[in-house]
């Protein structure tokens, strides 16, 4: 799968420094990804529903290893376009 758009949205609370989706093949479009703040710099979260028993369901898991590097890459990538405008 290609990325073919990222669009992000740069907010401030807590962490969070942002908000992103990212659209693969012009066809699927990954939605509510975070961009968090951490003392080894930002990092990404993809969206997961908290249980009772402190575990996380995840929205959904990106298999694919390059896929998933890739998305981290552009993402934080575009966040530092959009802070610096």
């Amino acid at each position: 799968m290609k990325i073919t758009s990222v669009d992000i949205v740069p907010v401030k609370f807590s962490k969070i420094l942002g908000l992103a989706s990212v659209t693969l093949d012009g066809s699927l479009t990954l939605y509510e990804i975070r961009i968090v703040d951490s003392d080894n710099g930002p990092f990404i979260s993809f969206p997961a529903n908290p249980l009772k028993s402190e575990q996380q369901f995840l929205y959904y898991v990106v298999e694919d290893k390059e896929l998933k590097k890739s998305i981290e890459e552009s993402v934080l990538s575009e966040y530092q376009k959009a802070i610096a405008e």
